[in-house]
C-alpha cells in the first residue's frame, strides 16, 4: 500500500469527535455556568449533575429538557424538540448541537446590589433630584427554575448574576419611588425601614422567574438636588 492509500485508508475518529460527559467544572459561586462546545454531543451523552446544581439542555434557543442531581443519558428521541426537527438523520442516533446550563441552587447569601450612577426622579416636594442607593439581598432559585432558564435564554445581553439582579432591583425601586408617593426624605433617614416594603414588591416579582427572595435591606440611599 502506498503512502496516499495508507492516509486514505486511516480512521480520521478524533476530526469527528463528540463530547460524551458533560459536567460542571466551575466553582459553586456562579448563580449560572453554560457548557456550549464547538462539536456536538453524542448521542447517549451522560451529564453528571452535583447536588448543588439542576441542568438545562437547551438547543436552538429552546428549552430541551431539565434534569435534577444524579447522572442522566441524554438521548434525542427522549426529546420532544428533537423529534419536531427535520432532516434528523439515522433515527434519532446521530450527535446534536446543544448547550446546557448548569443552575445552582444554594442559597446566596449578603449579595450587593447598588444604582450604577444617580438616576432622574420627580418629585412632589422636592421636584426634580437625583437618587443614588444601594443594599444587600439574598435569594435562592427554586430546584425546577423553567422560567429562570427561559429568561437567560431570552436575554443573552445579561452575562452575570450581579447585572441581572442589579438591572431588576433598581428597576423596580424606581418604579416603587415614582408610584408610591413615599417620602424620600424619610428613606434617607430610616432607609431600614422601607426594605420590607420594597422587599415584598421584589418577592412577588422574583417568584415569576422562579427565585426566592429571602432578605432584602437598603443600606443606603442618597438625593440629591439638581
Amino acid at each position: 500500500m502506498n503512502f496516499l492509500n495508507k492516509i486514505k485508508s486511516m480512521d480520521f475518529k478524533f476530526l469527528h469527535r463528540n463530547i460524551d460527559v458533560i459536567k460542571c467544572l466551575e466553582n459553586n459561586d456562579k448563580l449560572w455556568n453554560v457548557f456550549s462546545s464547538p462539536t456536538t454531543i453524542k448521542n447517549g451523552a451522560k451529564l453528571v449533575v452535583d447536588k448543588t446544581h439542576v441542568a438545562a439542555l437547551v438547543s436552538g434557543g429552546r428549552l430541551a429538557d431539565m434534569y435534577s442531581c444524579g447522572q442522566h443519558e441524554l438521548v434525542a428521541s427522549n426529546m420532544p424538540i428533537f423529534a419536531t426537527l427535520k432532516g434528523w438523520k439515522y433515527n434519532h442516533t446521530s450527535p446534536f448541537e446543544a448547550e446546557v446550563y448548569f443552575i445552582n441552587t444554594a442559597t446566596f447569601h449578603n449579595q450587593n446590589w447598588s444604582t450604577l450612577y444617580p438616576f432622574p426622579l420627580e418629585d412632589e416636594k422636592l421636584k426634580s433630584v437625583a437618587i443614588e442607593t444601594s443594599g444587600t439581598y439574598s435569594f435562592c432559585v427554586k430546584p425546577n427554575p423553567s422560567a429562570f432558564i427561559e429568561n437567560l435564554i431570552k436575554d443573552q445581553e445579561v452575562d452575570s448574576q450581579e447585572r441581572w439582579f442589579n438591572n431588576f432591583i433598581i428597576k423596580r425601586f424606581r418604579n416603587y419611588l415614582e408610584t408610591s408617593g413615599v417620602d424620600l426624605l424619610s428613606i434617607v433617614k430610616e432607609p431600614h425601614r422601607f426594605s420590607n416594603d420594597l422587599m415584598l414588591t421584589l418577592k412577588n416579582d422574583l417568584l415569576d422567574f422562579d427565585i426566592i427572595l429571602d432578605e432584602f435591606q437598603i443600606d443606603n440611599f442618597t438625593v440629591y438636588k439638581n
